[in-house]
C-alpha cells in the first residue's frame, strides 16, 4: 500500500485471520443461581436442541445456521448470511 487511507490489495485481505464462532444458546440468570452450580448440574435453556444457531465473525452477527452430526464433530449448515453488520 502506497497511501495511509488505500485498502490492502484482495489477495492480503483474503489471508487474514478471523475468528469464526456459532453460538448455541444464551439466557439471563441472577448470580446468586450460578453461584450455586455444581459439576453434574444441568442447566436448561430456553432454544430447542436443533433450533436455529447465530454466526458470527469476529463477534459481529453475519447469519444463522443449524447444526449436523460429522462424525463425533459440530458441522454447521449455513442458512442464511448477512454480512451487512461487518463493519
Amino acid at each position: 500500500m502506497n497511501k495511509t487511507n488505500e485498502l490492502p490489495p484482495r489477495q492480503e485481505l483474503a489471508n487474514l485471520p478471523v475468528t469464526v464462532s456459532v453460538e448455541l444458546c444464551q439466557k439471563h440468570v441472577p448470580l446468586a443461581k450460578l453461584l450455586e452450580v455444581q459439576p453434574g448440574m444441568v442447566m436448561a435453556f430456553p432454544q430447542r436442541h436443533d433450533g436455529p444457531l447465530s454466526i458470527y465473525i469476529d463477534r459481529s452477527p453475519v447469519g444463522h445456521g443449524h447444526a449436523v452430526d460429522l462424525h463425533d464433530r459440530l458441522g454447521v449448515v449455513v442458512d442464511s448470511v448477512d454480512t451487512a453488520g461487518l463493519k
